[in-house]
């Protein structure tokens, strides 16, 4: 179970926390957290960024334009769930790199993609290769972190967090991960005070949106994790007030809703996240549910829309291979 909080809750962090960075292309932004400042602001809904992906497609390409339109891909993956999206930044910042080898911020880009498709050990290796020449860039920083949580490397995960801690303290991004490493030591007490004081923070610091959401769907996934249902009903309630369409949010929703014994609920609202977002995880909930509930027909078509879905392209198979086994 602790395990499990480790890969959804990284995941889902490390893609949101590249939402929010001061952008040349960007230039309105509200947070003042150093961390997420240090990973892109963007749009805070999926019409906005399918907007500024067309503009910046047709522009003619420049490294820069590159390393932007791959954070937007990364943030359509985010919201969307569709590992095609992840596969578009690939693609994006493997061409801006071709134009500028060494640029920082593409490197970083690469690391965050590298993460997001679990490729944990060759994200760690480039946010190291950054870290060394420039101990200042955080992102890669939590890159190191998150990966060598990932890779059961927990000693390297807590110094390189602890670094962190000290060069920005009260950092939103930096207290929900030491929530998630008191999780990870057994100290579930301390993760849920960690992650309610992140997401103060976070509100101090002016995040909103799908970036907010996520703070709350990090409460809600802590209180799940511990038999709390209708606690963490609650937190994805209000992450979905922050971000209504938000995916992870509503998947969490409905396994509260399940886990709390409201069958019809979930599977209600299962059905409305899967029509919209095909995620093989909640594909697989939603077949079990309709078991549980005498529909075997429908819970056949659910579990064959899982496979479909998971091994639709090499990337699906990467990014889904667990769900898979």
């Amino acid at each position: 179970m602790k395990h499990r909080l480790a890969i959804l809750s990284t995941t889902a962090f490390v893609i949101a926390a590249s939402y929010v960075m001061p952008h040349p292309y960007l230039t309105r932004y509200r947070t003042t957290d150093p961390v997420l400042v240090a990973g892109g602001i963007g749009a805070s809904s999926l019409p906005e960024i399918d907007r500024l992906i067309t503009s910046f497609e047709k522009q003619v390409p420049t490294s820069s334009a590159l390393d932007f339109l791959a954070r937007l891909h990364l943030m359509e993956g985010r919201i969307t769930g569709e590992a095609g999206a992840y596969e578009r930044a690939a693609t994006a910042v493997s061409r801006s790199l071709a134009m500028a080898p060494g640029d920082t911020e593409g490197r970083s880009i690469l690391a965050s993609v590298r993460f997001t498709s679990h490729e944990f050990a060759a994200a760690r290796a480039i946010a190291e290769k950054i870290v060394l020449d420039d101990p200042t860039q955080f992102e890669a920083l939590a890159v190191v972190s998150d990966a060598s949580a990932e890779l059961g490397d927990y000693t390297t995960a807590g110094r390189t967090l602890g670094q962190l801690r000290t060069k920005v303290p009260g950092s939103s991004a930096v207290t929900v991960r030491l929530s998630r490493m008191a999780f990870l030591h057994g100290d579930a007490r301390a993760a849920v005070a960690l992650a309610k004081t992140a997401t103060r923070q976070a509100l101090e610091a002016g995040v909103f949106g799908p970036n907010l959401a996520f703070y709350h769907s990090f409460e809600g996934q802590l209180a799940y994790d511990q038999g709390r249902y209708s606690n963490a009903k609650h937190a994805y309630e209000l992450a979905l007030e922050a971000a209504p369409s938000d995916r992870v949010a509503s998947i969490g929703l409905a396994r509260a809703l399940a886990a709390g014994g409201k069958t019809n609920e979930a599977i209600t609202l299962y059905t409305e996240v899967t029509n919209r977002y095909p995620d093989p995880v909640a594909l697989a909930a939603l077949g079990d549910l309709q078991t549980l509930h005498g529909e075997p027909l429908a819970a056949t078509n659910s579990y064959g829309l899982v496979e479909a879905t998971a091994t639709l392209a090499q990337f699906n198979r990467q990014l889904y291979n667990r769900q898979l086994v």
